[in-house]
């Protein structure tokens, strides 16, 4: 499965309505602390995933960047899921078992994105698929 994520600037609460499903709990207060943080270009997307079947998203950003956070939540019954980010000669995979990767990358890396793998390798109650929530949030240089 292959989706091609655009970023554009949003606020918070157009980043809320952009899933395809309500985010889940706890998705606004990440959303939030992005927002805190300094992030000006947040997009929320939600992917219907099956275990072990990866999700290949494709991040398109703009050519300036100042660094970014991506980060993958897990549904109601997702336990482990795995992100690994490949870029031009280097690859960052999030192997803690979680449901809540998280990678930091600066400018030069979110420019050298190639793509985003997303993996669900655990789930509860016997569950074979769950929505699945992809956040990327870039810091965008000042505008004039």
């Amino acid at each position: 499965m292959t989706r091609a994520l655009f970023l554009v600037p949003v606020l918070l609460p157009m980043a809320m309505g952009m899933a395809a499903r309500p985010p889940a709990a706890g998705a606004g207060g990440f959303i939030s602390s992005l927002v805190d943080a300094g992030y000006d270009g947040i997009r929320l997307e939600a992917i219907e995933m099956d275990i072990f079947e990866p999700c290949t998203v494709a991040l398109y950003s703009p050519s300036v960047v100042l660094g970014g956070c991506l980060a993958g939540m897990g549904g109601s019954f997702v336990l482990d899921l795995r992100m690994s980010i490949h870029g031009e000669g280097w690859t960052i995979v999030d192997t803690l078992p979680d449901d809540l990767p998280v990678a930091l990358l600066d400018s030069t890396q979110i420019g050298s994105i190639r793509f985003i793998e997303l993996t669900v390798l655990d789930m509860t109650h016997n569950a074979r698929r769950d929505t699945v929530y992809f956040v990327a949030a870039l810091d965008l240089p000042p505008r004039p």
